[in-house]
């Protein structure tokens, strides 16, 4: 019963998305088998952010490769793959939908004017019938707002459809019997404990399934390793008080001059990709660790990692009501101009891992994307150190350019949304950025 209701709830997701894929380029449905290399690569065509599933199918915004030979451009893209040769991921088949990129959702309640106005139109002299009537309309007020809280709560939040989770196995609509049996058995499981998962769902869109599949997806539908990974998070998060954190001010997270961390740590959430994601930007040219930790302590910017995270949880929930998708991934864009060897300390080694530990032990499947832009050659070195803490899944996510980051960024968000320091017609990020991300 449990794995039938699983199936039936999977294939209303794959309702939600209209069509079927036409032959042609585009997303890649076997991104997850592409891992990313130790070297950075300075030349290959940003169709290949398509290819990694970065990118979004056809779309306005987007000049992809349209499903001809591939040739390679003289612009740089992205770190050489593993796994599949160039033309077999070229010829991947692309995904196009008619869904708008921006469709927001609303819900009008029923009008009760005649209702109200038919009691103000009562004979004065009927105190008891007006009082009636005004208790009338106040009862269908109330009944109208439970059936939105109903509606609302019963509002299925499908992937956008330039979304490869739209179309990828182990997501709601495309789950093997295998991966619905693993999810069956989690729900049970959930059931006979009496576990309340609502407090670390991010609403309106994701659901009990969601959360659950994320855990699954990290655990490679390992059940008792899944189960076990979350019954964790769930002690850490009650413990550590993430959602306490939330309501910190930065100045009570990092325990020192704020102005030093715009300077040495600067984080600015700016603008939505084309399926959209939240694109949060970091600048790590100046990224001095150890002068930090004169002012302050390492764990003390792991945790302000933390709060910045949950942060960008609440506004993944509510980009979710606003487009109507269920906008579970945060795409990053990181900017290493002017970084040195200089910088590459045992502190910050200390802190990259803190980071990174927090990231896969507490937030999987957050990890749309991270594009690491005007990387130095020294970038190298850290980036073989700082891999070996990343599990595959990860690493196939991490895409590092040289040059040519404006022509990459603009395969992923729209020209509108991208800073304009990176060529694109959105204002400029200040720095220092805000304390608000």
């Amino acid at each position: 019963m449990l794995r039938d209701r699983t199936r039936q709830r999977s294939n209303s997701y794959l309702e939600a998305v209209h069509a079927p894929p036409p032959p042609g380029g585009g997303l890649n449905p076997n991104v997850d088998a592409v891992s990313t290399t130790s070297s950075v690569t300075p030349s290959m065509s940003s169709r290949s952010l398509a290819v990694s599933g970065l990118a979004p199918a056809n779309h306005a915004g987007a000049a992809l490769w349209d499903g001809s030979s591939p040739t390679i451009s003289a612009s740089p893209s992205i770190m050489i793959t593993e796994g599949k040769s160039e033309s077999d991921l070229f010829n991947a088949p692309a995904r196009e939908s008619s869904v708008s990129v921006s469709s927001p959702h609303s819900i009008v309640p029923t009008d009760v004017s005649g209702l109200a106005a038919a009691a103000a139109a009562a004979d004065e002299g009927q105190e008891l019938e007006q009082r009636t009537a005004g208790l009338a309309v106040k009862e269908v007020e109330e009944e109208d707002k439970e059936d939105v809280d109903v509606e609302e709560e019963g509002k299925e939040y499908p992937y956008h459809p330039l979304n490869k989770f739209a179309f990828d196995k182990g997501y709601l609509g495309h789950l093997t019997d295998t991966q619905a049996a693993a999810l069956d058995t989690m729900k049970t499981r959930v059931a006979a404990d009496s576990l309340d998962l609502s407090p670390w769902l991010c609403r309106p869109a994701e659901t009990e399934e969601h959360f659950l599949l994320r855990f699954l997806r990290a655990r490679q539908f390992n059940v008792n390793k899944a189960w076990e990974m979350m019954m964790t998070d769930i002690t850490w998060r009650t413990e550590y008080g993430t959602l306490a954190l939330r309501e910190k001010t930065m100045a009570e997270v990092v325990q020192c001059d704020v102005s030093l961390i715009h300077h040495h740590l600067p984080i600015w959430q700016s603008g939505f990709d084309l399926q959209g994601r939240p694109v949060v930007y970091k600048r790590f040219g100046r990224c001095e660790i150890s002068t930090l930790k004169q002012h302050t302590a390492i764990d003390n910017l792991v945790r302000f990692h933390v709060w910045c995270t949950e942060r960008q949880l609440q506004l993944l929930g509510s980009q979710s009501a606003k487009l109507g998708h269920n906008i579970e991934t945060m795409l990053f864009v990181i900017d290493a101009a002017g970084w040195t060897v200089r910088l590459a300390t045992q502190d910050a080694f200390r802190y990259l891992k803190g980071i990174a530990d927090m990231d896969s032990a507490h937030y999987p499947e957050r990890l749309g994307g991270v594009v690491i832009v005007n990387a130095p050659w020294a970038l190298d070195m850290a980036w073989r150190v700082v891999q070996v803490w990343l599990d595959a899944r990860t690493k196939a996510k991490v895409h590092i350019l040289r040059r040519g980051a404006n022509e990459a960024l603009r395969q992923l968000i729209d020209v509108s949304q991208i800073p304009a320091d990176y060529g694109g017609d959105a204002p400029a990020l200040p720095d220092p950025p805000t304390e608000s991300l």
